[in-house]
């Protein structure tokens, strides 16, 4: 039938066409005719030959719409109607790939070929012929079939319309063409992360910035807006350095009371609305910033809208805070004496809703600062670095960044033996050469164990513990142009208060922190074997005497939160130093934006009082009961301060002020107190400069001994003083003998008798001897006595005498006995007036 006979095949079906086997082939390919020899066939009469014959399961296939760097499949099945076994290729241009499917669902892999895990699983396309991807299909027998799976794995946008082509071997080459049809788009994906951000408090008027990244995972490009919430602004973060591996930017976001962000990296026009395009496979950062403009909780939502899909939305909250700081008082003054002390209290308060830190530190006005330079010692290991498990270097100072087990941490140990103990440190200024750096950030932290002795595990640790912003005494994110050379940092945090208690040790250390994840960011710092060795120059003053304290101490720290205080003991001792005034400050530095520094003036004055007593002893003697004996003495105040205290005397004395001594000044207070065991205490005070005069006054109630001591306390710093009293109550004892005289005489006859009088007590006695008289008077009436003329009467009291006037008196005698012996009459009168006058006194019947 015209068919070419070198790939034809005979065959046998023994059972009517349900299995066929092969029985012959063509014996030559040369000859013409050709020929083919079969079981006792010779002829071709009797046979049909037919062409190869498959099907397909579709003639088209269409992927439809897909995405960008999508995956899609399909599947078709091809069956042989042949009477034989064919085979052949399917070929198809990218971007499709053609694969076999065996039994368990998996492609076949052509030719021998190894599976490689980046093909992800579709390694069984070969490609050859100009980029078309061509497979080879093994052998399909008669009847059978093979599933392809042709694959859509788009790269570039657009429609990409194929044919799959399918080649067979026999007669004819038989083939088909399948349409293959697809279109794609390119469809962005969108993840943001993270999607929450607490910002936690933050100061009204300062800044918090964290970060948060939107990737887009999809094949086209991401647009769409961020928006932020009241109090919140948004910035791309782009990186404009030249080392692309650079850190994370975590590590650079604001810090608080710092609001510098490195040149390294630009932020870009913070606002609440900020729109933004993305590349596919890209992720970009963005600075979300919390900016409080009042106090009070400020949470909301920050919304990204976009073109993958549904809004995303990122969680945010935040409080905005302030603190206030007050002190109360405003200011101190106090007068004390010598050796003497008090105290008072110092109130720090917040009246804001933040956490206040103070740190309360006295200056004396009146002392000399001094500068001095402290460097470590000449030794190894004033100076190092080391591991987490070794030392590796005795002089320079490294910090490197790195995992904990690869990090390289540096310290520095300086000779401060030469510093006063009590030394009031005001400042601490470090001084660094860097002699090799690469964009470090570092920190130089407290060092509080010995490094010379300590080991390396202990000082990484520690070190690193120290190194965070709220522990660290210089906490540093340098550029990449860093460089090297002398370096000059104000140290901080807790460095004054670590510098003053290290006074007694003679050592003060810091620690060198580098805090990056990767070693490929460091400083080195000369030690003390190299040429430029660190050194720290320390303010400080030495007060001749610490009069002022606070809390026991020069220098006290807090934190209050919210509307509190706290109460700080202001303490005033005067041991040791002169009369005078002193004066200081009580400075409260705290984080208080508005007023961070307050000064709190105090001013001690020193007053003391001197007390001199004269005399110091009194002799009273013996004095007569019922009556009282007074003498005197001084109390002298030579000092420059109020002298008080109180007078204690024995029983029956007193003591009173004098007012004696016209030319004397005397000004003070006495006041008499109560009695104490028959003791008397009376309080006293005498003014600076001025000598008061007492009166010691005896009062013997009781014939006794009073002796006895009195004493003068006073608020000076001396002991009292006391006057030695010697004193005795007695009474008047007079002996008279005889007791009674009885003489007989004869008419004008004269007699002399002796009477006898003797003192038999310790006092004077004094007496008067007389004979017993009786003194009569006119009673208190009219006309007892008077005066009258020869007619009248013309007075009722006064009595003249006058030429025309004649005057009485006229005496009450009821009281003499009437049998009593007159032995003479003694007249006493008063003449108010007279003039040469001759009179008599007459008798009246």
């Amino acid at each position: 039938n015209g068919i070419d006979l070198n790939n034809i095949q005979a065959w046998k079906s023994p059972d009517d066409g349900t299995t066929w086997f092969q029985v012959g082939a063509p014996t030559s390919t040369s000859t013409n005719p050709r020929s083919i020899t079969v079981e006792n066939v010779t002829s071709l009469s009797d046979w049909t030959v037919g062409e190869p014959i498959f099907t397909s399961t579709s003639e088209e296939i269409d992927f439809g719409v897909c995405s960008q760097y999508s995956t899609q499949s399909q599947q078709i099945t091809i069956t042989n109607e042949s009477l034989s076994a064919i085979s052949g290729t399917a070929i198809i241009s990218d971007p499709y790939s053609v694969a076999i499917v065996t039994d368990n669902g998996d492609y076949a892999i052509p030719d021998g070929r190894s599976l490689d895990a980046n093909d992800d699983n579709r390694t069984s396309k070969q490609q050859l012929d100009d980029s078309r991807n061509t497979l080879v299909i093994p052998s399909i027998p008669a009847s059978g079939s093979v599933t392809l799976q042709i694959t859509y794995n788009p790269t570039l946008t657009g429609i990409h319309d194929d044919v799959l082509l399918l080649s067979f071997s026999g007669a004819g080459s038989p083939s088909k063409e399948i349409i293959v049809t697809g279109t794609t788009v390119a469809t962005p994906e969108i993840q943001v992360a993270p999607v929450s951000i607490a910002f936690g408090d933050v100061y009204v008027g300062e800044s918090f910035t964290d970060q948060f990244t939107i990737e887009n995972t999809g094949s086209g490009v991401l647009t769409g807006n961020i928006t932020t919430p009241t109090g919140y602004s948004v910035a791309e973060v782009t990186d404009d350095s030249s080392a692309n591996d650079k850190k994370d930017f975590k590590e650079k976001q604001t810090i608080r009371f710092n609001s510098s962000v490195s040149n390294e990296y630009r932020v870009i026009d913070s606002r609440n609305t900020l729109g933004f395009s993305i590349d596919p496979g890209i992720t970009a950062t963005y600075d979300l910033t919390f900016s409080p403009s009042g106090t009070g909780d400020l949470n909301g939502t920050v919304t990204i809208s976009n073109n993958a899909g549904a809004n995303e939305t990122i969680s945010v909250t935040g409080r905005g805070v302030t603190v206030v700081v007050g002190t109360d008082p405003s200011s101190f003054t106090k007068t004390i004496q010598r050796e003497n002390s008090t105290s008072d209290i110092l109130e720090i308060s917040n009246s804001s809703n933040g956490t206040l830190t103070y740190t309360a530190s006295i200056s004396y006005l009146d002392d000399t600062r001094s500068i001095d330079t402290v460097s470590p010692a000449s030794t190894a290991y004033w100076t190092g670095t080391c591991t987490s498990t070794t030392k590796i270097d005795d002089s320079e100072s490294r910090g490197k960044g790195g995992a904990v087990d690869t990090r390289e941490t540096g310290w520095m140990m300086f000779d401060i033996s030469g510093l006063p103990d009590n030394a009031i440190v005001y400042s601490i200024e470090f001084h660094g050469y860097v002699n090799d750096t690469n964009w470090p950030y570092w920190s130089i932290t407290p060092c509080l164990d010995k490094p010379d002795t300590t080991n390396a595990a202990t000082l990484s640790t520690n070190i690193h513990g120290n190194a965070g912003s709220a522990q660290c005494y210089l906490y540093e994110n340098a550029p990449s142009t860093y460089t090297t050379g002398w370096k000059q940092y104000n140290l901080g945090g807790n460095a004054i208060a670590d510098f003053e208690n290290a006074l007694a040790n003679d050592w003060f250390a810091v620690g060198i922190a580098e805090r990056d994840g990767s070693n490929l960011y460091y400083l080195n710092f000369d030690g003390w074997n190299e040429s430029n060795p660190p050194y720290l120059e320390i303010e400080y003053t030495t007060p001749d005497k610490n009069w002022l304290t606070i809390n026991n101490a020069m220098r006290v720290q807090g934190s209050i939160s919210g509307t509190t205080y706290d109460e700080i003991s202001v303490d005033f001792n005067s041991a040791g130093i002169s009369d005078g005034t002193y004066s200081a400050n009580i400075n409260v530095a705290s984080n208080d934006p508005i007023t961070p520094s307050v000064d709190i003036a105090v001013s001690l004055t020193v007053e003391t009082p001197e007390i001199t007593v004269s005399p110091l002893t009194f002799d009273y003697g013996y004095i007569e009961t019922g009556t009282t004996s007074s003498q005197q003495f001084t109390i002298q105040n030579t000092g420059n301060a109020l002298l008080e205290g109180y007078i204690t005397t024995p029983t029956s004395f007193t003591v009173s002020l004098s007012s004696d001594g016209a030319d004397m000044r005397q000004e003070g207070e006495l006041e008499n107190g109560i009695e104490e065991d028959g003791r008397a205490t009376t309080y006293y005070s005498v003014v600076a400069g001025v000598t008061n005069t007492y009166n010691l006054i005896f009062a013997p109630t009781a014939i006794a001994d009073y002796s006895g001591t009195v004493t003068i306390s006073d608020n000076c710093p001396e002991s009292d003083f006391s006057i030695s009293v010697t004193a005795h109550g007695d009474e008047p004892d007079l002996n008279v003998t005889p007791a009674s005289f009885d003489v007989t005489l004869t008419n004008f006859a004269i007699s002399s008798e002796t009477l006898t009088l003797e003192n038999t007590s310790n006092i004077e006695v004094t007496y008067e001897a007389s004979i017993y008289t009786e003194k009569v008077y006119p009673l208190s009436g009219d006309y007892w006595t008077g005066t009258c003329t020869n007619t009248a009467k013309t007075d009722v009291s006064e009595v003249r005498g006058y030429d025309t006037e004649d005057g009485w008196m006229k005496f009450n005698v009821s009281e003499i006995p009437s049998n009593a012996t007159i032995t003479g009459i003694s007249f006493n009168g008063y003449v108010n007036d007279t003039y040469f006058p001759w009179w008599s006194i007459t008798p009246v019947s």
